[in-house]
């Protein structure tokens, strides 16, 4: 199985927004979620899915749990040849324009529903609350592991984040709550969309 992905926006990357909600969409199966998405390196081409370990060093891996079986099961994400051309537009910061940055600057949250994916709201807080107390000067704050619970929710009344760890500026761990729970957490880390190697 091979993703069929666009370019969001003005990136010349693909987003983990759009790998999660394909896997979620084209590869669950029945009572199955995403519980892990993890990415070693940024991605400009096409993934093949294999269930094998590779030999040659994948860009990532997920992993999904089956209800139903009580386990989980891994993949690999490997880069091929084919680039990615196609893109749509995406404007990231107008998803979370009415979102709140708490008065001691370690969350954000958004009390509204919107049209993009929940996905698309986790990330987009998330990158929005690390350019607030983070700035860099060299770099982009880049989604390195999502691990989730369960599957998100499509509607729900607040998104939040918060950080729980900032690492020499460079590597963070929050946690993401829906509607006062916790269900999950999302690592940034910064990279250079430039150097995809």
């Amino acid at each position: 199985m091979k993703t069929n992905l666009k370019l969001k926006g003005g990136r010349t990357y693909l987003h983990s927004t759009d790998f999660y909600d394909w896997l979620m969409g084209d590869v669950c199966e029945g009572d199955e979620w995403v519980t892990k998405l993890v990415f070693k390196k940024i991605i400009s081409h096409q993934c093949e899915i294999v269930w094998e370990k590779p030999e040659d060093q994948s860009s990532g891996f997920f992993e999904l749990w089956n209800r139903q079986a009580d386990s989980i099961e891994r993949g690999w994400l490997v880069e091929t040849s084919e680039a990615a051309v196609k893109r749509y537009d995406y404007d990231e910061d107008s998803l979370v324009s009415v979102a709140e940055i708490d008065d001691e600057g370690q969350s954000i949250h958004m009390n509204r529903q919107c049209s993009a994916s929940t996905i698309e709201v986790i990330v987009a807080l998330t990158k929005r609350l690390h350019n607030t107390l983070f700035p860099l000067s060299n770099g982009k704050w880049l989604v390195g592991q999502l691990e989730f619970l369960g599957p998100l929710p499509i509607s729900y009344k607040t998104v939040g984040v918060n950080v729980d760890r900032i690492i020499k500026g460079k590597f963070s761990v929050c946690s993401i709550t829906i509607d006062g729970d916790t269900v999950g957490s999302i690592r940034f880390i910064v990279g250079d969309p430039d150097d995809r190697h």
